[in-house]
C-alpha cells in the first residue's frame, strides 16, 4: 500500500504525520493504526513509536559484528537523491500539441 491508494485526504494526511514519526513502519501499518484507534491520532502516534522502538532494537540484535565502510562521495555536501520515473506518482501528459497554423495561409 502507498499513499496513493488512500482514496481519502483527511487519512492520507495522517497517515503521512505518522510516517515522520516512524519512518521504518509501512504505509498499511500506519494505515491500520490509525482506523485501529478509531482516528485517535495521539494513540496512533503512540502505538507507532512503540512499534518503531521495537523495530529498532529486534533490528539491533540482528545486525553484523562486521565493521560496515562508509560510502564515499566526491564532494561531502552533495546529496543524492534516485527518482523512479515509473513510480505511479508521476503522471505524464501524452496529449500532443497540434501545429498552429500560419496566419499568412488562408
Amino acid at each position: 500500500m502507498t499513499l496513493l491508494d488512500i482514496d481519502n485526504f483527511k487519512m492520507r494526511t495522517s497517515v503521512a504525520k505518522l510516517m515522520a514519526v516512524a519512518p521504518a513502519i509501512s504505509v498499511g501499518d500506519l494505515y491500520h493504526l490509525i482506523v485501529d484507534s478509531k482516528g485517535h491520532m495521539s494513540e496512533a502516534k503512540q502505538r507507532a513509536i512503540r512499534m518503531s522502538e521495537a523495530s529498532n532494537i529486534h533490528c539491533q540484535t540482528k545486525r553484523s559484528s562486521r565493521p560496515q565502510q562508509a560510502l564515499e562521495s566526491d564532494s561531502g555536501d552533495e546529496i543524492l537523491v534516485e527518482v523512479d520515473l515509473n513510480d505511479p506518482a508521476f503522471q505524464w501528459d501524452t496529449d500532443e500539441q497540434t501545429p498552429q497554423q500560419s496566419i499568412g495561409s488562408a
